[in-house]
């Protein structure tokens, strides 16, 4: 058991550092509405004729691309000014590194 505090943010709770296991855990309520309500809210926004007015960038892996999803096109549908670019999946995701300079590669003018 951690003998810190409760709330301190040291504190492991589960072998987990208690401020890595709630941003996991927002990171996961994110995601997971990414695949339920914000697919209801996307919908009801594009019923309601809504666009996206500021510049668009759509970043895309590679292996997506090659497998005929045109995210690009899906996109296009709610903005105007978009741009659209490919990278690979060690890339967008940073897989197989320690870098951390590799995930902003795909937004390097």
């Amino acid at each position: 058991m951690d003998p810190r505090p409760a709330g301190h943010p040291r504190r492991r709770t589960g072998g987990v550092p208690a401020g890595l296991a709630r941003g996991v855990t927002s990171i996961v309520a994110d995601y997971r509405a990414s695949a339920d309500i914000d697919i209801e809210h996307d919908r009801a926004d594009r019923a309601a004729g809504k666009r996206l007015v500021k510049p668009v960038t759509v970043v895309q892996q590679d292996c997506v691309a090659a497998l005929g999803f045109d995210a690009a096109a899906l996109w296009r549908t709610w903005a105007d000014d978009l741009e659209h670019r490919t990278t690979s999946g060690r890339t967008l995701h940073g897989r197989g590194s320690t870098r951390g300079d590799h995930q902003g590669a795909a937004f390097a003018a």
